[in-house]
């Protein structure tokens, strides 16, 4: 098992120039909770993306042991993002893939999907999260139980926006499956980008096995674009750790 921590974003709503993932809560940067959290489960080999204050994020984490960096000059979504790492990763082993920040993410959900990852046996497992209100997160789309999507708000129907099951970005994937499916991913979308979330249409055509992990919350899974959020997030940790 190996880690892959998208960190290239700016967090649009900053107004500082600083790399979002170098905020911190409770005296630790973002970036450092979720090194800190993949270091908690076991898993040794780190690939951190990076783009935005770059050079910044690699000096923060000079001392952090097996981390590779990936760049990504521009940003071009998600999958782009990977696309960048390939060449760091083994695709003869699963990739955890997630955030560089999401603080509040417990050892005990992680632990649980990757369980569910290797005992389904799933080419892709998705953390995913029962919200009341989904906003903008990207719906699980399921046919008779089975995940068959992943729409990101922006591309969802009428219907789908109806769906309160949410992608949280957080996977466990088959190392072999990813690097054939990032060759499938296209950027026909609203964005123009290149989804990541695309491997789960990529893998229910091919008929491979897409399972989940399911939260009843979505406190774990809270992302920082900006101060405000940063502030929100400072106080959800405070609590988890009381």
């Amino acid at each position: 098992m190996q880690a892959l921590i998208l960190a290239a974003g700016k967090g649009t709503r900053f107004s500082d120039e600083k790399s979002k993932v170098l905020h911190e809560v409770n005296g630790i940067s973002l970036v450092k909770h979720v090194i800190n959290l993949v270091d908690s489960v076991g898993i040794q080999k780190k690939v951190v993306v990076i783009g935005h204050q770059g050079e910044a994020v690699q000096k923060h984490l000079q001392d952090s042991p097996n981390i590779l960096f990936a760049w990504q000059h521009e940003q071009k979504g998600t999958g782009h993002a990977v696309m960048m790492a390939e060449t760091f990763l083994s695709f003869d082993q699963d990739v955890l893939i997630l955030y560089g920040d999401v603080p509040a993410l417990k050892e005990e959900t992680i632990r649980k999907l990757l369980n569910e990852h290797q005992t389904s046996k799933n080419q892709v497992t998705i953390l995913s999260a029962n919200l009341d209100n989904p906003k903008w997160y990207g719906r699980i789309v399921r046919e008779d139980g089975e995940i068959v999507a992943i729409r990101e708000m922006r591309d969802a129907s009428d219907e789908e926006l109806k769906i309160k099951e949410v992608n949280s970005g957080i996977y466990v994937v088959n190392g072999e499956f990813l690097l054939n499916a990032l060759s499938k991913i296209t950027s026909n979308n609203q964005q123009g980008e290149y989804y990541l979330t695309d491997i789960v249409e990529i893998a229910c055509i091919e008929g491979k096995r897409v399972g989940s992990h399911t939260i009843d919350h979505g406190d774990e899974i809270k992302g920082v674009n900006s101060m405000e959020e940063l502030i929100e997030i400072r106080i959800l940790v405070e609590k988890q750790n009381i």
